[in-house]
């Protein structure tokens, strides 16, 4: 039998673990950004005694309180709060490796306590750990359903718990290290719930025919939004046929074919948003909700991401909208950098896509190339009147639909807005800030077209 903590303990261990399950920890080790950084606070022997206190179903409690780093580790598996965090490490390496680091942090504070204060200080210590170990437990989780269902392109049969690999579960680990990673994953969440009330929205129309949004009057397609506005005014807009519902197909076929994202990847992007978010943080949250509508219906994925050109290398392709941990990985890390062309994009988005197809262009800005001082507002527009013809009529030919999320209400696209709008599209304008409901109608669009 082998001996953790044999180099630096002086010839004895805090706990007795065999040599394979040292092999175990190391292959952990390797795959996790949490267990190094842990390791390089506290040391090896800590750090390995520190996860499998969590994760073993039978540890050995009989700690030799003269060895290194062991008081500590005694002093903190003697709180309730540690009980409370077996319940969910024990025999689960990804939830242990998720507690490992934050534990590291209590041990080494109840290191530095003064004698008569470390009892209160394993107390406090370890309940914060607890915390943070479930914070970051949810968060994870809740991605993983929310943007995937529970699975992903990849996962093996004999090496998956809840639908994700340990594997996966644990790189998605490593990225949930970048800050942002929580503020994106919330995000999801919030359009998640825009997505349900889509979905809700489409359930009493006939044939989820919904395409776009249009003004009007008819009682069973009015958004719910509608309803908040003072009476009177609700009324004038009833009879003037003005407000806002959605838009039925008449028995045609359009879009729920693969879907093509686009999305803006401009220096302006890093600008903030809200609640802590950049406008990139929101894009990419969005592009996910996105990839979950695909992954539910069964729909090819196509991620394209630019600035004043085609990011190339940065593309993503997603069968059937099952996506792998690195695929998800490549959609968040794309830096946002340069200015923002729309023609390139676009043109890589209808080149050799399918017929059915949906493209949804996200940004935050307008398409101003180049300065001419005669032009009325001091710039060209590059999608002009014929470009809008030209583009709506193929897009009828091909039965694809143009959808554009505007996020700021800077972004200014009125040649693209026709675009989308002649191709049964739509176009939400200033979307960090509109309500939720309003925004669910590009979900209902997006998704209440089931081929028939």
């Amino acid at each position: 039998m082998g001996h953790f903590g044999s180099d630096s303990y002086g010839g004895a261990s805090a706990l007795n673990i065999t040599d394979t399950a040292r092999d175990l920890y190391d292959g952990f080790k390797t795959m996790s950004t949490a267990l190094t950084v842990a390791t390089n606070k506290a040391g090896v022997d800590a750090t390995r005694d520190a996860f499998f206190a969590l994760y073993k179903n039978d540890i050995d409690e009989n700690i030799d309180a003269t060895l290194e780093h062991s008081d500590a580790l005694a002093s903190v598996m003697a709180t309730p709060a540690f009980e409370a965090m077996r319940e969910s490490t024990m025999g689960d390496a990804v939830e242990s490796v998720l507690a490992t680091d934050a534990l590291t942090d209590a041990m080494m504070a109840v290191d530095a306590a003064d004698d008569e204060m470390k009892e209160s200080t394993a107390r406090q210590s370890t309940a914060r750990a607890a915390d943070a170990a479930t914070d970051a437990s949810d968060t994870l989780n809740d991605f993983i359903e929310q943007t995937m269902g529970g699975g992903f392109a990849g996962d093996s049969d004999d090496d998956t718990t809840d639908g994700a690999s340990i594997a996966a579960r644990l790189q998605l680990a490593n990225m949930m290290r970048d800050g942002q990673f929580k503020t994106i994953a919330d995000l999801i969440g919030r359009f998640k719930i825009v997505d349900a009330m889509g979905k809700k929205r489409c359930a009493t129309l006939t044939a989820s025919q919904i395409v776009g949004v249009e003004l009007g009057a008819t009682p069973s397609r009015v958004l719910a939004s509608q309803f908040a506005m003072p009476d009177s005014m609700f009324d004038r807009k009833f009879l003037d046929r003005s407000l806002m519902q959605f838009k039925i197909a008449e028995n045609k076929h359009q879009g729920a074919g693969p879907m093509v994202v686009l999305i803006d990847k401009s220096s302006s992007m890093l600008e903030p948003a809200m609640d802590g978010a950049t406008r990139d943080d929101f894009a990419s949250a969005f592009a996910l909700a996105l990839l979950r509508i695909c992954r539910d219906g069964g729909r090819d994925f196509k991620l394209i991401p630019y600035n004043n050109t085609v990011m190339e290398h940065h593309i993503v392709d997603i069968k059937g909208g099952i996506a792998s941990v690195g695929a998800i990985d490549d959609i968040l890390s794309t830096r946002a950098r340069g200015g923002t062309k729309f023609k390139p994009a676009l043109s890589a988005a209808v080149n050799g896509i399918a017929d059915d197809a949906d493209i949804v262009l996200i940004t935050d800005g307008d398409d101003r190339l180049r300065y001419n001082g005669d032009a009325a507002d001091g710039w060209d527009h590059e999608i002009d009147d014929v470009a809008v013809e030209r583009a709506s009529a193929a897009f009828e030919k091909i039965g694809t639909r143009l959808f554009i999320f505007a996020i700021s209400p800077d972004a200014d696209a009125p040649g693209l807005r026709s675009i989308a709008e002649n191709s049964g599209g739509l176009q939400i304008d200033n979307a960090e800030a509109i309500g939720d409901i309003e925004m669910s109608a590009l979900f209902a669009a997006l998704r209440g077209r089931p081929k028939t």
